[in-house]
């Protein structure tokens, strides 16, 4: 699940600066409360024939047992009032959250970052929460083992071929503010090798964090274990995010299910960390 290619990628202000901070566990709520809710357009979804409704995947074929899609959908809802358990671990892991007060949850949220027509993000589940120091934004990501879409090198090529078809294509300016956002130098092949998907699910979770006025943001991999997944190709996920990890943000070390990363500083975001999860269906 993920993010068209096309689409935009800019959030119009710089990275000040990155760093990563160990910080031990802590306790907090597991999110039910009176106030949390799985909505997408006004209605609240409690069943999986109400979340692929009005909430379906891009493609009819993510819709069956053993892939995100359905296994996100029925993560959540199982789990509804509370967070999916692994969600809350994560948010446990992370020192700047406390007790949740409320939560709503919105799948297959469309997330514009940037100002150019065409596909916004689109994240799997799209969190806005509130603790007692205020609101908190979580983009999550839900992989069986699906890859993180295709490198920046080939999403550059592919935009460079449509600039050269209409001139009017804003891929390449695109791409070339994600860079800038980031401050990576697209000359260089690690910048190259990185997937897309992960450049433009953190800075659709950062701009929204921005909309909101959160100044913390989390951006959560959802990782589901099965008979229908392989763990070589889990395997190349793993490696994809900890390359984009250290690359982007200097990160040491590997990231595990119910682990975060952070905080790094980012634009006006206070705080923004990466965590993941791992279910096995």
């Amino acid at each position: 699940m993920g993010h068209d290619e096309s689409c935009g990628d800019n959030l119009g202000s710089d990275r000040s600066s990155c760093m990563r901070t160990e910080m031990g566990p802590t306790t907090i709520s597991t999110g039910k409360t009176s106030g949390s809710v799985i909505a997408k357009g006004g209605q609240q979804l409690s069943t999986l024939e109400e979340w692929h409704s009005y909430a379906p995947p891009k493609g009819r074929t993510h819709w069956k047992d053993g892939r995100s899609a359905k296994e996100n959908a029925r993560l959540w809802l199982e789990a509804a009032p509370d967070f999916p358990s692994g969600v809350a671990e994560v948010l446990g892991a992370c020192g700047s959250v406390g007790n949740i007060r409320s939560w709503s949850a919105e799948p297959e949220a469309r997330v514009k970052f940037d100002e150019f027509p065409g596909e916004p993000a689109n994240l799997d589940v799209l969190v806005k929460a509130e603790d007692e120091k205020g609101p908190v934004v979580i983009g999550v990501e839900a992989k069986a083992d699906e890859a993180f879409g295709s490198t920046v090198e080939r999403t550059l090529s592919q935009a460079q071929k449509r600039l050269r078809q209409n001139s009017r294509s804003k891929g390449v300016e695109r791409i070339g503010q994600l860079a800038h956002l980031f401050a990576l130098d697209l000359d260089r092949r690690e910048i190259l090798d990185l997937r897309y998907q992960l450049l433009t699910l953190t800075a659709a979770t950062i701009a929204e964090a921005d909309r909101q006025s959160a100044q913390r943001a989390i951006v959560i991999v959802q990782e589901f274990v099965s008979s229908f997944t392989t763990a070589e190709r889990r395997a190349v996920n793993a490696r994809d995010l900890e390359a984009f990890l250290v690359t982007v943000f200097g990160h040491t070390g590997s990231i595990g299910s119910g682990t975060i990363a952070g905080p790094f500083r980012m634009g006006g975001i206070g705080a923004l960390y990466f965590g993941k999860t791992e279910t096995v269906i």
